[in-house]
Parts: C-alpha cells; sequence; structure tokens
C-alpha cells in the first residue's frame, strides 16, 4: 500500500484523533519510541497505518470497508487520477465482452468513484474514440456504440 507515500507526495490533509490507553499499552507505546516513531503520536499512528496496509484485505472480507475505494476518493480531491492510458485500455478491454454496464459497476471494475469515471470517461471521449471504443450514457449506464 502507498499510504505514506500518498501523504508525503501529495500533502494530505492531517486529521487529529484523540485515544485514551491504559497504563500497560502506555508502556509500551512509550518503549516504542525511537522505533516507530519520535513520539507517542507518531508510535500510535505508524502502528495503526501499519496494521491498516497489512489487513486491506480483512477489512474488505469481514466489515466491507474497502480500502482502495477509500484511498481513490481522498485523492480525488487532489485530482489524482491513474495513470489515463491504463483507465482507456481498461475500459477497451471491459467493452469486449460486455454489452452494458451501471456507471457504480464500472466505477468499482476502476477503482475510482461513480463522479470521477463519468468525468473521464466525458472529458476522453475523443482518445476513447482513438482506441476504439465509442461509449453512450443513458439511464445510469454506460453502451459501447
Amino acid at each position: 500500500m502507498a499510504s505514506e507515500a500518498d501523504h508525503q507526495e501529495f500533502d494530505l490533509e492531517s486529521k487529529r484523533i484523540t485515544v485514551n490507553v491504559d497504563e500497560v499499552t502506555d508502556k509500551i507505546i512509550e518503549n516504542l519510541i525511537g522505533v516507530k516513531g519520535k513520539s507517542k503520536s507518531s508510535v500510535v499512528y505508524q502502528i495503526v497505518k501499519d496494521w491498516i496496509d497489512h489487513n486491506s484485505e480483512n477489512m474488505l472480507d469481514n466489515w466491507g470497508v474497502n480500502f482502495s475505494l477509500l484511498r481513490q476518493q481522498v485523492l480525488s480531491k487532489y485530482k489524482i487520477l491513474p495513470e489515463e492510458g491504463k483507465v482507456i485500455n481498461q475500459l477497451v478491454k471491459y467493452f469486449e465482452t460486455i454489452k452494458s454496464i451501471t456507471a457504480e459497476e464500472l466505477a468499482a471494475e476502476l477503482n475510482l468513484e461513480v463522479k470521477q469515471l463519468r468525468n473521464f470517461i466525458f472529458s476522453n471521449n475523443k482518445k476513447l474514440k482513438d482506441a476504439g471504443l465509442k461509449l453512450i450514457y443513458e439511464n445510469g449506464k454506460f453502451y459501447p456504440e
């Protein structure tokens, strides 16, 4: 997962969270200063970040929390899109085998928000045509023409 790189590269907004821990947990956190971070706060941040990075599949399977989708939603505020050519190639590939698909289903397949997907398709219409794909959007679905 690229969450630390995302935070550094795109200067993501920080959110403050306050937690209370028991005395044993506090001692563990204190002993991790210098190993996991420079302060209690940075130690807790690193532990949480590592846990999320290593458990993203479990979060989806157990609780329905889609880390990839949430990450994409946050990054979309910063207008960060996956590589344009990659998305166009994926769209061409999908529409070789399907007659229609809802915007929601297609967005989920591409790990994009629905609004972001529609904007991408509408603003890259010529590039999609050049790649051999002309799409029509009607009643919340995309159809190849």
